[in-house]
């Protein structure tokens, strides 16, 4: 199934709207399952049209849900760990205590995800890769980084899906009648080896209450939502 239509800027992402004096028509196409051969006849049409066609390769969170939540794990925790520590981690955190221990492979499905998900329509052939590989080249990678223009999005989006960190925190949560903020978030996921800047700790209180385990109350904290604002 494919839709397409016209709105009203604003009511839908299909709409005629005027750009320097000429018509601009935006269009998003939403297929089921599309078939090789679908991708192939869409693809093969932007190509045609490619001067007067501008395709969208802008990550967003539909986007990096997708991503994450198909790399393998040792791919995922790059990423993770990239978008908790402010944007980079470094080869030697990734290893943890074995300093000698090999990071082969582990960054593979990052660049095969990316490819998938091209070949399979998920995002558009031209899209930027969100990881970047650090190092003074040869091979040698001394860590990842994710482009800072992109570290918000991809931080308020990849912290809020099933985590370690995220899935730590609602467990001690669960436990615990302490109230938190966001440097005893920091603190406690930094004692298990789980480091997250204060910018990403924010990320899980605010999605925590969001998902009714968390309330904030008037004196700032965050409490499991079966404790009383006024215990504080």
């Amino acid at each position: 199934m494919v839709s397409a239509g016209y709105a009203p800027a604003g009511q839908s992402d299909f709409y005629p709207r005027l750009l320097q004096g000429k018509a601009v028509l935006k269009i998003t196409v939403i297929a089921d399952e599309p078939t090789e051969g679908f991708l192939d006849d869409l693809r093969a049409l932007l190509a045609k049209h490619a001067a007067h066609v501008e395709v969208d390769t802008a990550w967003n969170p539909d986007r990096i849900s997708r991503y994450y939540l198909a790399l393998p794990p040792r791919s995922q925790r790059i990423l993770e760990e990239a978008v908790a520590r402010g944007g980079y981690v470094s080869a030697d955190d990734l290893r943890g205590d074995d300093p000698d221990a090999s990071l082969k492979g582990h960054s593979g499905g990052l660049t095969r995800i990316l490819n998938l998900g091209i070949r399979k329509g998920w995002w558009p052939d031209g899209i930027e890769p969100p990881v970047q590989a650090h190092g003074p080249g040869f091979g040698k990678v001394v860590g990842y980084g994710i482009r800072t223009e992109q570290l918000d999005l991809f931080r308020d989006t990849v912290l809020t899906l099933p985590t370690q960190r995220l899935n730590f925190l609602a467990e001690e949560i669960a436990h615990r009648d302490d109230p938190w903020d966001d440097e005893l978030v920091r603190d406690a996921l930094t004692i298990f080896k789980l480091a997250i800047d204060l910018d990403g700790a924010r990320v899980l209180l605010r999605h925590l209450v969001e998902t009714g385990l968390l309330a904030k109350n008037a004196a700032g904290f965050y409490r499991r939502t079966t404790d009383t604002a006024d215990q504080d």
